[in-house]
Formats: C-alpha cells, structure tokens, sequence
C-alpha cells in the first residue's frame, strides 16, 4: 500500500489526494515512478556543467544512505543545449525507471518525451502481465 500522490502539470507540483478525510491509498506504481522521476539524483563522478560553471552535483540526502539510486537526472537538462532536451530525457527517465524491472515490478516499460515551447512531455507505459498503465507528465522544470 502506498499514499496516492497526485500531479498537477499546471502548478508543477504535487499533492497528497485525502477523502472523506483520509489519506486515499493506492496498490500501483504511481506514487514510486513520481518520487523517482522527480527527486534529483545525485549526479555520476566526472559529471560536468557544459558551460565553465562550477560543478553542481544535486542529488538527495537520503541517496547516501542507500546503494540504490533514488530519483534521476532530470535537473540536469537546464545546463544542456535545448536541442538535447529529448534525447536526454528519454535517457534519464528509462534509467531511473530500470528498478521496475530489476525488482520484477514490471514486465515491460516504455518512455516517450517531447520537449515544446519550454515544456517537457513524459509519457510513460508501464506493463505487468496483461494489464498496462499510462502515466504521463508535464514539467517546465527545464
């Protein structure tokens, strides 16, 4: 069992969804791909800015204590050049949702993003035996 978080693409944020006064729970994978999409992975060793910034590296806390990695690398699209942005994205999505399949939470999973007037699109379908379930987000965060 789970919280169910839920996203607004409008306000780029996110919310605990409460009924009758209750937290309302939830048995899928949404609240885990959210917190994994977007909680800043650390960045890898010998990552660097494309520009003479300072290195700036993220990440959560709480990644020091684990050795799995939680979150992905989304942050890191702002220091990319715009015409990346898909390539990019597609890549640090399906990386940060390789634990599916690692821990069998799911037989298949597909990603599809498309970057637009400063908005990133990222639709994801994840499949486990005979049922299949969309989850798709909007965030400007780039």
């Amino acid at each position: 069992m789970d919280l169910k978080a839920q996203y607004d693409n409008t306000l780029q944020e996110f919310d605990y969804v409460i009924e009758d006064g209750q937290f309302v729970q939830i048995q899928d994978l949404e609240t885990l791909i959210q917190v994994q999409l977007f909680t800043n992975r650390s960045a890898d060793p010998g990552w660097t800015l494309s520009s003479n910034k300072p290195g700036v590296y993220a990440g959560w806390w709480g990644e020091a204590y684990n050795t799995d990695h939680i979150g992905s690398h989304l942050w890191q699209l702002k220091y990319l050049n715009q015409t990346d942005y898909v390539t990019y994205a597609t890549s640090y999505v399906k990386d940060a949702l390789q634990f599916l399949l690692t821990y069998n939470l799911c037989d298949n999973f597909t990603v599809e993003c498309q970057y637009q007037s400063g908005r990133l699109s990222i639709a994801i379908q994840v499949t486990k035996g005979f049922i299949t379930t969309n989850y798709d987000y909007v965030w400007t965060g780039v």
